[in-house]
């Protein structure tokens, strides 16, 4: 039998430290014991969204930071709504949000009126190219983690798939190859948000003071089943967690026997998750979206699970899907 040699592994890292200059506060630090691994516990730790469709869908309760999430869908599924209700939670918590909004399609009334936020107190950027975009965004990170060093920031892009790569400007139509560059300059991206990320990390707590949402565009995936996110490999490789949406029925609101669209329900599903290490999460859910929330459909299993406060409450709220349906209803 070999006789086991005892390591010292505090010993060990004090010398590989030793090969890095400015050891206390660079690349030194990121060579850690396993017991010293940084896990998310706390709600400060989060744009925290706690007993919502969200965490219970997930088993995330909000947006961690230094990490990024994708919430996407094809139009009208909800991801708007998503995006706004986090960036109030945000704006609610004391942390700064920074929104890229390439299609400059944002609702400051709808902000406002119905989920309570703040558009001064959002920092925006419109520029719908890619890397000039990204720069943008870095660099108003940068200012607000350099001058306040206890500040967290939200980076909300909406959307990926409105945004366009740089060659596209001095390019024609029959020489665009759009979606093969723009993957590539989102790959560049996403690399630069990881790595400010990084650089931005609290030296003692190991606490991330970043967090960033994106919000994208699916697309049929001819070959294999299912839906496929916009923007190339890189986006998708570099989300922790994947949400999908579609759009199944909308909602009315039913007076006078007039037909009121009041909002829709969506089917969501989660496409990844490297942050969730229990047995099990939700695969899928019905969700009621409206314009200035996000509840559990009713009709849904996982409604046991959630608050009242998360479930569809009104009675007058009638799920259709097409017109036929509402003759039907309004017949009855």
């Amino acid at each position: 039998m070999v006789k086991q040699v005892k390591i010292d592994l505090n010993k060990i890292l004090g010398l590989a430290r030793a090969d890095f200059k400015n050891k206390e506060n660079g690349l030194g630090k990121q060579m850690i014991r396993g017991s010293e691994i940084y896990i998310p516990s706390k709600p400060e730790d989060y744009i925290y969204w706690p007993n919502s469709p969200f965490h219970i869908m997930t088993g995330v309760p909000g947006i961690p930071f230094g990490k990024i999430i994708q919430i996407a869908g094809k139009p009208d599924s909800g991801k708007s709504t998503h995006a706004m209700k986090f960036m109030k939670l945000a704006q609610d918590q004391g942390h700064t949000v920074v929104l890229w909004d390439p299609e400059e399609k944002f609702s400051v009334t709808r902000f406002e009126k119905h989920f309570g936020g703040s558009a001064p107190d959002l920092l925006v950027v419109t520029n719908k190219v890619i890397l000039e975009g990204g720069d943008m965004c870095v660099a108003l990170i940068s200012s607000i983690l350099d001058l306040y060093k206890n500040q967290k920031v939200l980076l909300c892009w909406d959307s990926v798939g409105g945004s366009i790569a740089k060659s596209e400007n001095s390019k024609n139509l029959r020489e665009s190859n759009q979606m093969a560059e723009a993957a590539k300059d989102n790959g560049k991206l996403m690399r630069g948000l990881v790595s400010l990320s990084e650089e931005f990390r609290k030296d003692n707590t190991k606490e991330h003071r970043l967090a960033v949402l994106l919000i994208n565009q699916t697309y049929s995936n001819i070959g294999a089943p299912g839906q496929k996110e916009a923007g190339g490999q890189k986006v998708e490789f570099h989300s922790s967690l994947i949400l999908q949406l579609q759009r199944k029925a909308d909602l009315f609101k039913v007076r006078d026997k007039v037909k009121r669209k009041i909002g829709i329900t969506t089917r969501a599903r989660v496409k990844k998750n490297h942050l969730f290490d229990g047995e099990d999460t939700i695969a899928e859910m019905i969700l009621d979206i409206s314009a200035g929330g996000i509840s559990i459909n009713s009709k849904d299993g996982a409604a046991k699970l959630a608050p009242e406060a998360v479930t569809k409450g009104g009675e007058e709220l009638i799920e259709i899907a097409d017109d036929a349906e509402w003759e039907e209803q309004v017949s009855t």
